[in-house]
């Protein structure tokens, strides 16, 4: 089984931060501040709360993933991340922004869902994307503030807090909404794709087959098909099976289960026929795989 942390402290001390908060709900620092004590590399997790992270990556070098994808061409880029998304990350030095960690009991006041007021914390929609250096100069002026207010110590500073939290939010959902518009110029191939790796990202465990997203995305298997290969080079298939093959991936290198309790944690009949699949997609065998991966440590 991945790491999975249910509070922000127990991620905080895993993940080698210095400092904790005394909010359970809330914790936020600047990057800057995450060195040299933060892990350069920390494999993949999950965890119970949202993160906002506002970054420079300098030379586009370190690596974040989100459920298995790299992101390391872009100098500056928003990151949003729920519960139940898989987080990898390889930081080399020199990045700066913030992060922001924030349970949902900060909006209980809130009547609406919270990824149905933010679309960018939807497990379906993008929740990475590039935003320009001015854009994230103007945003750093919003993070530096609320990061100064849970350094303040006032009455109904809580409250306040959350507040400019949610401002921060509606602050990030006017560049989201800026992104998404500059992607309606893509074609319809990619959009359809777009759609379906977001498909396969959140349901890969339950569907395995073409068909079953083709009928979430209300078009035909050859439409899929035909769309995602025009756009990516790739059949739909291939995206479906590569997934599964990185979360096995995954799970070999970076916890100690024994590989039946992953062919089963994966929804295999059992360890033969994820044995086959593996050593199809990987060219080795589940055990080959995880001696090579001990060797290199």
């Amino acid at each position: 089984m991945l790491p999975h942390y249910n509070t922000i402290n127990e991620f905080l001390e895993a993940a080698g931060f210095a400092g904790r908060t005394t909010n359970p709900y809330f914790y936020m620092v600047r990057l800057e501040d995450t060195y040299p004590h933060v892990r350069a590399v920390m494999p993949p997790f999950r965890k119970d709360f949202y993160l906002v992270a506002l970054v420079y990556n300098p030379g586009a070098r370190s690596i974040f993933q989100i459920d298995g994808a790299g992101r390391s061409q872009l100098p500056y880029y928003l990151v949003f991340q729920s519960p139940g998304h898989v987080l990898a990350w390889q930081r080399q030095p020199g990045l700066a922004g913030y992060l922001i960690y924030f349970k949902a009991e900060c909006f209980t006041f809130m009547r609406s869902v919270l990824a149905d007021e933010f679309p960018f914390f939807d497990l379906l929609h993008t929740n990475f994307f590039q935003i320009s250096a001015n854009l994230f100069t103007d945003l750093s002026v919003d993070f530096d503030g609320l990061l100064q207010e849970q350094e303040g110590k006032h009455l109904f500073s809580e409250q306040v807090l959350y507040a400019r939290l949610l401002a921060v939010l509606y602050r990030c959902r006017a560049a989201y909404q800026t992104f998404q518009e500059s992607q309606l110029n893509q074609s319809a191939a990619t959009l359809l794709t777009t759609r379906f790796v977001g498909l396969v990202q959140a349901n890969y465990l339950q569907k395995r087959t073409v068909e079953a997203y083709a009928s979430l995305l209300a078009v035909t298997p050859n439409h899929l098909n035909d769309s995602v290969r025009k756009a990516t080079g790739h059949n739909a298939y291939w995206f479906i099976t590569s997934k599964l093959a990185q979360e096995a991936q995954s799970l070999i290198r970076f916890t100690t289960a024994d590989i039946s309790e992953i062919a089963y944690q994966l929804n295999f009949s059992g360890p033969a026929h994820f044995a086959k699949f593996f050593k199809k997609h990987t060219g080795q065998t589940p055990g080959d795989f995880r001696r090579e991966a001990e060797s290199v440590k």
